[in-house]
């Protein structure tokens, strides 16, 4: 059965016959989801943090998952910092939270971002240098 789903034309073929229907019966179809959607909720709330905690989880280890000035390595202390201090207009082109996660991964992890413990970024935030390397 699932080389049956998986043929590249009969798949096409599927989703043609789905975007079609649901052109041709909108009203039915979006009352359908929303009602899919608030029967499952909470369940699919739960999906949604999963994907973005293990996306999370992802960019951390690949920029080696300790903070770069002080060795911090517990995961919820953790959070992405923009080495060249421009964060700001960054977030502001792509988005903050999830957005800059997804961003990362989907630009290969770039130089331009490390992992930082919080106090060492708010630190940097706020004095200019974390006090781990004002010496």
């Amino acid at each position: 059965m699932k080389e049956y789903r998986n043929d590249p034309e009969r798949k096409e073929a599927l989703l043609s016959k789905k975007r079609d229907y649901y052109h041709e019966n909108r009203d039915q179809a979006r009352a359908t989801m929303k009602a899919s959607y608030e029967r499952n909720r909470e369940a699919r709330i739960a999906q949604v943090r999963r994907h973005q905690q293990k996306l999370r989880h992802e960019v951390i280890e690949a920029y080696g998952g300790e903070c770069t000035c002080c060795g911090e390595s517990t995961f919820v202390f953790l959070a992405l910092d923009h080495v060249h201090n421009d964060g700001a207009a960054h977030r502001r082109k792509v988005g903050a939270g999830y957005a800059m996660y997804k961003w990362a991964r989907d630009n290969g992890f770039p130089d331009s971002l490390q992992v930082m413990c919080q106090n060492c970024n708010w630190a940097k935030h706020v004095m200019g240098v974390c006090p781990h390397r004002a010496d």
